[in-house]
Parts: structure tokens; C-alpha cells; sequence
């Protein structure tokens, strides 16, 4: 498919080749929202479901400041959100093995139990992409993702 880029009353003077920051923002926009909607039901958020996806997919506990750094927020943003995972019956802090001054984030079984559920409603739009633009195409976008991430990523 061939995309045209809208023309505006300053296109000639300032063109824009791609319009990547505007496209990038509202995709991420209508994604979270896809998944708001989805996940509504279970009475998650897709915010909740990234961090639930941070704590069950690593491979050891995690300290709020992993968490915050793995997750890729704000330590009072991570504080934030385990506070509301932990209100749900989600999250639970327990001791560090090993140093009594931290703590280490737990799912808990409520999590365990809403795992099935949520991976379902994940299949089901890459499915939904996989079918309309097909699974290479999804593949090379998702690779092109990562790529543009990781140079994000240099710049700060």
C-alpha cells in the first residue's frame, strides 16, 4: 500500500518526508486505546498489563528500581503503578533475600490466574495484524520497531 503525505498550507516551505513523530504518537495513541478497550473486561489497563508483563517475564524477583528501570519509567511513576498493582491483589512486596533494606516485587496468584486471559486478548490482535497485513510484513515491522528504538534510544 502506497501512503500519501497530506499537504498542508506550509508543505512547501517545510516539508515533511515522513511525519514519523506525528504517525508514531498517534499509533501508540489508538494501540493503547485497542487495548484499554480489551482489556476493560478483565479490569486492567494496558499500562497494568505492561508492567504485570515486566514482573512475570523476568527471570528473578525484581527491586522497585529494576522494575522502574526494565519498564522504563519514572521511579515515582513505578511507585505509582506497584502501589495500584498491589491494591488489586496483583503485586506483593516481600524481603530481599539478601539485603534488608530493599524489597522484591511478587505477582500473586490472582496474577497467575489472570495470566490465560490476558495472553489470550494479546493473541488476538497480533492475530488481527498477522491476518491484515500478514505475518512477514508484521515481522518487519515489528523488527524496523526495534531498530528505531534501540537509535532512540542512543539519543537519550
Amino acid at each position: 500500500m502506497r501512503v500519501k503525505i497530506p499537504k498542508s498550507k506550509y508543505s512547501g516551505k517545510y516539508p515533511a518526508k515522513y511525519l514519523f513523530c506525528t504517525l508514531t504518537t498517534h499509533l501508540a495513541k489508538k494501540v493503547r486505546l485497542y487495548y484499554n478497550k480489551q482489556l476493560r473486561p478483565l479490569g486492567i489497563t494496558s499500562q497494568q498489563l505492561v508492567a504485570l508483563g515486566v514482573l512475570c517475564f523476568e527471570e528473578k524477583d525484581l527491586s522497585l528500581g529494576e522494575f522502574a528501570k526494565i519498564a522504563r519509567l519514572k521511579k515515582s511513576s513505578a511507585v505509582s503503578m506497584i502501589k495500584r498493582l498491589e491494591a488489586m491483589g496483583l503485586v506483593k512486596k516481600e524481603p530481599h533475600p539478601s539485603d534488608a533494606r530493599l524489597v522484591v516485587l511478587k505477582v500473586t496468584d490472582n496474577t497467575l490466574e489472570l495470566l490465560p486471559k490476558l495472553h489470550e486478548k494479546v493473541q488476538r490482535l497480533e492475530k488481527h495484524l498477522e491476518t491484515q497485513i500478514g505475518s512477514k510484513k508484521l515481522l518487519e515491522f515489528v523488527e524496523n520497531i526495534y531498530n528505531i528504538w534501540g537509535i532512540a534510544h542512543l539519543c537519550g
